[in-house]
């Protein structure tokens, strides 16, 4: 595939959906998704970073 051939969006979530087959993973549910987010905030907050304040939000 060219990088500069353009494909749209149906055509990208079929090959996501066949490379997800074909390496035998599923999608994560939302309560993953949600569950990874925080934990990366999480992590954040645990480091001095200048917007802390703004990961708190």
């Amino acid at each position: 595939m060219d990088k500069r051939e353009k494909l749209n969006i149906f055509e990208v979530e079929k090959m996501f959906d066949d490379a997800m087959k074909i390496i035998q993973w599923e999608e994560p549910s939302k309560e993953q998704c949600v569950e990874y987010h925080i934990k990366y905030l999480h992590s954040q907050l645990l480091l001095p970073v200048e917007n802390a304040m703004l990961l708190v939000k």
